[in-house]
């Protein structure tokens, strides 16, 4: 069985979440969310994240909501 994991280090402190593969192969949107705010929370304030990488993420957020979205409407229509 392989993981997938993630960590999240700076300083001393570190934030780390593993997935099994036989369980979710794949981040959802509340997975994108908790590392968006973990990267906000330890974002060293003398030196910010480039605006124009804040907002491909912000997009890409977006794009990921518009996607569950229309598999949302592609599900309840094959359903009906």
């Amino acid at each position: 069985m392989s993981t997938a994991s993630t960590t999240v280090a700076t300083g001393s402190d570190s934030t780390s979440s593993a997935t099994t593969a036989s369980d979710n192969t794949s981040l959802d949107q509340v997975d994108f969310l908790t590392l968006l705010t973990t990267q906000l929370e330890y974002q060293d304030p003398t030196n910010p994240v480039d605006n124009t990488e804040m907002v491909n993420q912000m997009t890409n957020y977006s794009m990921l909501d518009e996607d569950v979205q229309q598999n949302e409407i592609w599900n309840n229509h094959q359903s009906a």
